[in-house]
């Protein structure tokens, strides 16, 4: 505006910036180091999205859910108290969308978790949206608060696991602290498998990080052996540990639209053919072919255009799963247009039997 600024004026804009936190100074990397390590000395992973993506009030949480099962598409009400009479499906592939929008899908996947596993192990393979470092996997063994309470960690897997994978146990735990693909399946085994069922049970959390580098590289991360080395390790731990297992995928499918760096804006015509991408990939995983759904993603140009980000939590989920799991079946399929950003993401849920 042609005014003269004074360096009294510039200084105290300076200290302003600094005193809340917008320079990368002295104060501010010292804030850093207090946070993490308020962070890492902590038993419980706070929740981080409680009151965003779902109710933080224990009653009206769980009146959601429960809708998840009776609205629209969903599979229909719980029992009272569900019980699995048989004890097969080892493996489920959920959504990790927001929970006010992909409810009849996890229901879909709930409902064959409560009613046809009786799994008290529950490894839950998330997604590492923005973690530090180029880690294939990042392990935290602390517990996950939710609203009911805590979902309890199996500590000393996750600790043996966190080793394996190779992460600085820093960075593995801290890549957690933020992240929702695990912290909704942390709400969900509380209400239903916990409260809803009265079964005790245990999580492994595990974000898996991106695939970009094996793209760039031209090669499949399922035959690398650090992929190899950690699916091994995982698998040992399942089979030493003698308890009742599930793998969970927590992952969403296709990402599309001018919000994910796409120049055409999506309607529910241009959904039909993402359906069609998706319901094609998830064929090559009912066949449990690892090989097969990693070719979906390597045929495109540039690879994985739809932005899948499930690849590297599926690939271990069948790496790890393979031998146990005998079929897969497709639960519920669905697609969110956000229509202020024409722009789409699609998920689905599937169950692995034994």
């Amino acid at each position: 505006y042609g005014q003269e600024v004074a360096p009294a004026d510039i200084a105290k804009l300076v200290q302003e910036l600094d005193d809340s936190l917008f320079l990368d100074s002295p104060r501010f990397q010292e804030e850093v180091r207090k946070t993490l390590q308020r962070y890492l000395g902590a038993p419980l992973r706070p929740t981080a999205h409680a009151d965003v993506s779902y109710p933080g009030d224990p009653e009206k949480l769980r009146e959601n859910i429960a809708a998840f099962f009776t609205g629209e598409d969903g599979p229909g009400a719980l029992a009272e108290k569900p019980s699995a009479p048989v004890d097969n499906v080892r493996g489920l592939i959920l959504p990790h969308i927001d929970l006010r929008v992909g409810g009849a899908t996890y229901a879909h996947g709930y409902k064959a978790l409560l009613e046809q596993s009786q799994a008290d192990l529950i490894v839950v393979l998330g997604v590492a949206h923005r973690a530090a470092g180029s880690g294939l996997f990042f392990v935290s063994s602390k517990d996950y608060a939710t609203p009911l309470g805590p979902a309890r960690t199996q500590r000393g897997i996750a600790q043996r696991l966190q080793a394996a994978a190779g992460v600085e146990p820093a960075v593995a735990e801290y890549a957690h602290k933020d992240e929702f693909s695990i912290e909704f399946q942390a709400v969900l085994l509380t209400a239903l498998l916990g409260e809803k069922a009265g079964r005790e049970f245990e999580v492994v959390p595990i974000l898996c990080g991106p695939p970009d580098a094996y793209f760039e590289q031209k090669t499949n991360p399922a035959h690398a052996d650090e992929f190899v080395r950690f699916s091994d390790a995982l698998r040992t731990e399942l089979d030493k540990s003698k308890r009742r297992w599930c793998l969970m995928a927590s992952v969403d499918l296709s990402h599309v639209g001018p919000k994910f760096g796409h120049a055409t804006n999506m309607t529910n015509k241009l959904l039909l053919p993402v359906e069609r991408a998706d319901r094609r990939m998830l064929a090559n995983v009912e066949k449990l072919d690892p090989d097969a759904f990693y070719f979906e993603f390597t045929r495109t140009d540039p690879p994985n255009s739809r932005h899948v980000d499930a690849v590297m939590a599926v690939l271990l989920m069948l790496s790890a799963g393979k031998g146990v799991f005998k079929k897969a079946r497709l639960l519920h399929y669905d697609q969110m247009l956000e229509f202020p950003t024409k722009s789409a993401v699609t998920f689905a849920s599937m169950a692995f039997d034994q």
